[in-house]
C-alpha cells in the first residue's frame, strides 16, 4: 500500500506532544505498519492539521518552525 503524498506521517512525536497524551491513551505505539494500514482514514480525519503542517513546511526553511503543526498531526493520528 502506498501512502498518499498529501499525508504527513510522523512516527515520533515531540516531547511536547508526548506530555499532552496520557500513557493510558496510547493503545499501541505509532509504528509504520498501523499507520500505513490506516493511511486513508488518517488522511480524511487529520486533513486540516496536515494542510497546516504542509503549508508551514513550504513557507519555512527551518524545520523547527513547524513543530507545533507536527504535534497537532501526532495528536490527531493517535486519537483515532
Amino acid at each position: 500500500m502506498v501512502v498518499p503524498p498529501a499525508v504527513a506521517v510522523m512516527t515520533s512525536p515531540s516531547d511536547h506532544a508526548k506530555q499532552q497524551l496520557k500513557e493510558e491513551d496510547l493503545l499501541f505505539p505509532a509504528t509504520s505498519a498501523p499507520l500505513l494500514a490506516a493511511a486513508f482514514l488518517v488522511e480524511q480525519a487529520c486533513k486540516k492539521q496536515n494542510d497546516r503542517f504542509m503549508q508551514c513546511k513550504s513557507e519555512s526553511k527551518d524545520p523547527s518552525d513547524c513543530i507545533s503543526e507536527g504535534d497537532a498531526i501526532d495528536l490527531c493520528v493517535q486519537s483515532l
